[in-house]
């Protein structure tokens, strides 16, 4: 666990995507859970240190960020569109990336991700959401006021949580900080709405859905990485390509570093992500 501010630690070491957690005088509220058992049991112990964990804030309903609901204290907040498809991971329809979530498997689940946790999951129950929002709310606890609202872009609601305080912004996966970028229900140009949107407020520290926290200039590299999937998609649909012809021809691998645990699915995923920007921009 790692203190960036003085309401805020976080950590980027227990499963797949940056979990956060603000100290109050109050209790503590939690960003998203750790994917792996494993990692939430261990996150659990250490925010416990904090104090009582009041609210658990989910960013979005991939497995990634909410498989460790269960293992963790606190009531759920999310946005209505996490809790519409908490049981459904990726975009459903031409290109579905994945099909129904891996919280309805724990077991093979845990096996892929987490054999260590295999035993942790023997009693698995899904935890949802709780407390449902549509637009966002402000969480004043303690000493601390925290805004939560969504967002579009890697998905069409994603949820943004500002610690006004410490002028800390949690961003969910609408920054995916020097690792693969995920495109497989995303809205390419709502994202670059957010993303210039996130330079209006006063930051000291940005926290991406995954990787490393950092300042402003993950948000400008952030761009750079969505402006360029577009434009490899925009100049394939300007010379003709089918979405068949493009989904095989254009990759975005190449953009930021790709886990060595995915590299066994690059080829698919890739498919996916190119064919949901085509199918976004021809949309238009």
């Amino acid at each position: 666990m790692e203190q960036i501010s003085p309401h805020v630690y976080i950590s980027s070491d227990h499963g797949a995507c940056t979990v956060g957690a603000v100290r109050t005088s109050e209790g503590v509220v939690l960003v998203d859970a750790p994917n792996r058992a494993t990692g939430a049991v261990r996150w659990r112990a250490e925010v416990k240190s904090l104090g009582e964990v009041r609210y658990l804030i989910n960013t979005e309903h991939h497995v990634d960020h909410v498989f460790g609901n269960h293992f963790l204290p606190g009531t759920i907040i999310a946005n209505r569109y996490t809790k519409e498809n908490f049981y459904q991971e990726g975009f459903h329809g031409k290109g579905s990336a994945a099909g129904p979530s891996r919280l309805l498997d724990p077991l093979g689940y845990a096996k892929e991700e987490d054999p260590e946790g295999i035993g942790l999951v023997a009693d698995y129950r899904p935890r949802e959401p709780e407390i449902v929002f549509r637009g966002g709310l402000t969480i004043w606890l303690g000493d601390v006021e925290i805004e939560v609202f969504e967002t579009a872009g890697h998905m069409p609601a994603n949820t943004v949580v500002y610690v006004r305080e410490d002028r800390v912004l949690f961003t969910g996966d609408n920054i995916f900080n020097r690792v693969m970028t995920w495109f497989h229900e995303c809205l390419p140009r709502e994202w670059l709405k957010t993303l210039d949107r996130f330079k209006q407020f006063e930051i000291a520290v940005v926290v991406p859905g995954h990787g490393k926290p950092g300042g402003m200039e993950i948000i400008d590299e952030m761009r750079q990485v969505v402006e360029d999937a577009i434009g490899r998609v925009q100049s394939a649909i300007g010379s003709g390509m089918s979405r068949e012809e493009a989904t095989q021809r254009v990759t975005f691998e190449d953009l930021q570093p790709v886990p060595d645990r995915l590299l066994h699915r690059l080829p698919g995923l890739q498919r996916v992500f190119v064919g949901r920007v085509y199918d976004q921009l021809q949309a238009e």
